[in-house]
């Protein structure tokens, strides 16, 4: 099964996927958590041909996780690259709506963590990551996927378990 977590930056998705990968090995599934940024690749240097290359590979790379693990999971993919690539590149991604059917071919489940950002403590930071997230929030409450999609919404860390817990009897009802 492939699990997609999606969200702004500083949302929580990495210590999510690390803490609901845990649970995953707990329950005796074989468990890999997926992350490739094309900001290692200087993100605002690039088009949406290139883009659409890149990600076809991150695609082929998560594939062939998923033949070998019970869970694959992946820290951002395609919902984050149609919000940032509008935002920090100028083009809308027309190859995000052809992204999302194959992962709805796959089954992929698509997961939107938000987070209140109370960890962060620069106010310029903290409203510039809440203005994106409202992006995210209008993705997840009106975006047309045909990837099937929930969301964890928590104030700060020591809530993730509770929703590590409910997001592992979801997956658990998926496969």
């Amino acid at each position: 099964m492939i699990v997609i977590l999606e969200g702004s930056n500083r949302s929580g998705k990495s210590t999510f996927a690390e803490k609901l990968k845990e649970e995953a090995n707990r329950k005796g599934l074989k468990c890999f958590v997926y992350r490739k940024r094309m900001s290692e690749q200087n993100e605002f240097d690039t088009d949406q041909n290139k883009m659409f290359e890149f990600m076809m590979n991150m695609l082929a790379e998560i594939l062939i996780e998923s033949t070998k693990n019970d869970l694959v999971i992946v820290d951002r993919f395609h919902v984050t690259e149609k919000i940032y690539g509008k935002i920090f590149r100028g083009y809308d991604n027309e190859f995000i709506k052809f992204l999302d059917k194959l992962l709805s071919v796959c089954q992929a489940k698509i997961i939107y963590v938000f987070s209140e950002y109370n960890h962060i403590n620069d106010i310029s930071k903290k409203l510039e990551y809440e203005k994106i997230q409202d992006y995210f929030i209008s993705e997840c409450l009106y975006g047309k996927y045909e990837t099937e999609r929930t969301y964890v919404k928590f104030k700060d860390i020591s809530e993730m378990d509770k929703s590590v817990s409910g997001i592992m009897r979801w997956i658990y009802e998926q496969i």
